[in-house]
């Protein structure tokens, strides 16, 4: 059956009469409460403890159907509508609205950024990568893309929040990222996707280890701008081989490599200095392009 204007007016009228006469269930004492009627403009009133406390003269629009649950703001304050009324809401609904997503490369890896202005409901961010092939994007596939990382989000919040997450990638080429911003009910939605191409050294170069001194684990950084044949050596201070850890064909990229302080044997070598020694061939290993030796201690 079809309702006319009239008949909303009088059976909205009939709700104000209710509600001053014996209070509206619920409602906290002094609570603005606002009618609206399905796109119509009726007149506003301030509903509380002790009656009509406002007056009629404001009026007010909203799309919606008598009894549904919907939000809206009238001038500048939050209210969501139940049954015809309308209360006031401290935290309203968001959508998660990203408003920036950025990569750049950087030493050993690729550094990305994003930043939201509102999240509702925004259980995290996985992040996604892609290999470019020769340096032509690959046509965008579920198959291509890999998950590389997770950064939870901020819940519901109506402030700028700012993330960050660091690729660590060690050798060259092109890479596509992107952002698959997750809710906590399951529901997900992609980022528009950027592309970059990852740093590469210039020249050969060993650096020093660190932590330095270490006990029982230090990591050892190398540069090689092309593809050789690398070996490094682990020396005692009598100068006698104790492990050999890398031995093969690498890069170009920045390296990266552990010492757990175990000789070849995977027996723990005693406190002391010890020596690092990178060699460099070309990959038929016939001759030496270069050749570093650093010195380490072992503290115990």
């Amino acid at each position: 059956m079809k309702i006319s204007l009239k008949q909303y007016l009088f059976i909205y009228l009939c709700l104000i009469f209710v509600c001053v006469n014996v209070g509206f269930a619920g409602a906290p004492a002094d609570s603005s409460l606002r009618k609206i009627v399905d796109s119509f403009v009726i007149a506003n009133y301030v509903i509380g403890s002790g009656g009509i406390l406002g007056d009629s003269s404001t009026n007010y629009r909203l799309n919606a159907t008598v009894g549904e649950l919907c939000t809206g703001e009238i001038n500048g304050t939050n209210y969501q509508m139940s049954i015809g009324f309308w209360h006031f809401l401290d935290n309203p609904p968001l959508p998660v609205q990203l408003t920036s997503f950025s990569v750049i490369a950087i030493k050993n890896g690729v550094e990305l950024n994003w930043q939201t202005t509102t999240e509702v409901n925004s259980y995290g961010f996985e992040i996604e990568r892609r290999t470019i092939s020769d340096h032509q994007v690959i046509q965008s596939s579920i198959d291509t893309w890999q998950k590389i990382g997770f950064v939870f989000g901020s819940g519901t919040s109506n402030a700028p929040k700012e993330y960050s997450y660091t690729d660590t990638i060690s050798s060259a080429g092109g890479y596509v990222y992107r952002l698959k911003q997750i809710d906590q009910d399951g529901s997900f939605k992609y980022s528009h996707s950027v592309e970059v191409t990852t740093l590469m050294p210039k020249q050969y170069a060993l650096s020093q280890n660190y932590p330095n001194p270490f006990n029982p684990e230090t990591t050892i950084n190398y540069d090689l701008p092309i593809q050789c044949q690398t070996t490094i050596n682990i020396f005692n201070i009598m100068g006698q081989l104790v492990r050999t850890l890398n031995s093969k064909i690498q890069g170009p990229g920045y390296m990266s490599i552990k010492w757990n302080s175990c000789d070849e044997n995977a027996r723990s070598v005693s406190s002391g200095i010890y020596f690092y020694r990178l060699t460099i061939s070309p990959m038929d290993g016939k001759a030496i392009v270069f050749q570093q030796t650093k010195k380490m201690l072992l503290v115990k």
